[in-house]
């Protein structure tokens, strides 16, 4: 496409020299630019055709839609009130507006703009998909679905929205409606990386972890410095016990962004199953203080305390996890140990029937609480 685009180009370019002022030639080399990321020489082909036509809107719109791509927001909303005072009533001028207005988080106007887009036509899918997205913004997350599966039923193979429904199904947890889209995103486009990440990303949530890294190789295949595809794989690698090889991609990672929350919790984690605790501990600590309610690095800190005989500092990791969650049944199980290695008998017992009253055949809770009948 980027080949014919260049051809494109070339003959544009020899007609213009021919007329300079065409303006079927200066709108088409403008779209080419634009379309290839070319935005201040398509900005110049749409600046010569507003010389020719001030109240060309089409130009205008393009005008305030490459401005906007640029983060120049005064601009583009300069270019798009102009065609609106030309067309107080043109629909996509309108969704065009509410869109920069989107950008600009001024979530007001942009909602005043795309409901009388949609007054005008209640079919337009491009002011239904950013209304869509503006909600999804202010975490009005039904709302937004509402407006994402309209446009999608009238644009079934948009990839814009339909990533963006994708991410919002992530967001609340419904995780088989994300990968039925990621699925369709991957038909459209097989090599598009957010689809990978996020299939794989699912695969690994749902224990698929040969499929998890078909999709997250890919994925890196594609885009060698890639932290999320690192991370995945690099907690799939840790599961299915490749340890090295999980250290090597949550390393790199780590190199991207040293702060990497889920990079530093996992290769806490992986240090742990490897008994380098030294090394656990360094990590997780550094993830705390990012994040000190992490569950998965306050487990896997209190997990290591036991080992390290420490078993106050994990008692205080545990109480944190249970008071953030009281019916956390691996908590529960895990204080009730520690409280039995400290022999306090009344105190495990009390937390092991807990545990076992959530879940009654957790084998570590069973086995722990069966230890108590010797003491």
């Amino acid at each position: 496409m980027i080949k014919n685009y260049k051809n494109a180009l070339v003959d544009l370019d020899k007609s213009l020299k021919i007329k300079s002022n065409n303006p079927f030639a200066l709108n088409i080399r403008g779209i080419v630019h634009q379309k290839i990321n070319n935005f201040e020489k398509s900005l110049s082909d749409f600046n010569e055709l507003l010389k020719l036509n001030p109240n060309n809107v089409f130009v205008l719109n393009n005008c305030g839609v490459i401005y906007r791509t640029m983060h120049k927001y005064q601009q583009s909303l300069s270019d798009i009130n102009k065609a609106l005072k030309i067309e107080p009533n043109n629909a996509y001028t309108l969704s065009n507006r509410g869109t920069t207005y989107r950008m600009m988080k001024k979530y007001e106007n942009a909602f005043s703009d795309l409901n009388r887009s949609l007054k005008i036509d209640p079919n337009n899918a491009i002011a239904l998909s950013n209304r869509g997205i503006t909600y999804k913004m202010i975490n009005k997350y039904e709302e937004a679905l509402s407006d994402l599966n309209l446009s999608l039923i009238i644009e079934p193979n948009d990839t814009f929205t339909l990533s963006y429904r994708i991410e919002i199904y992530l967001m609340i947890n419904r995780h088989d409606e994300a990968y039925l889209d990621l699925n369709n995103l991957l038909k459209i486009n097989p090599y598009n990386i957010f689809a990978l990440n996020n299939r794989g990303e699912i695969h690994r949530l749902k224990c698929k972890y040969k499929e998890a890294l078909l999709d997250l190789n890919k994925s890196l295949q594609l885009k060698l410095c890639n932290s999320f595809s690192l991370n995945s794989r690099g907690a799939t690698y840790r599961v299915i016990n490749r340890y090295e090889d999980a250290l090597l991609d949550l390393n790199e990672s780590l190199k991207i962004n040293p702060n990497n929350l889920f990079a530093l919790s996992n290769r806490g984690a992986t240090y742990l199953t490897m008994n380098k605790y030294e090394e656990a501990l360094l990590d997780l600590d550094k993830s705390l203080k990012i994040e000190p309610n992490n569950v998965f690095s306050l487990i896997n800190r209190g997990a290591t305390y036991r080992i390290m005989y420490r078993y106050k500092d994990a008692l205080s990791d545990l109480d944190r996890l249970i008071k953030l969650k009281q019916n956390n049944a691996l908590a529960l199980s895990k204080r009730g140990e520690i409280y039995r290695l400290m022999n306090k008998y009344d105190d495990a017992l009390s937390d092991l029937n807990e545990s076992l009253k959530i879940e009654p055949n957790s084998a570590f809770a069973l086995s722990n609480r069966g230890q108590l009948i010797e003491c």
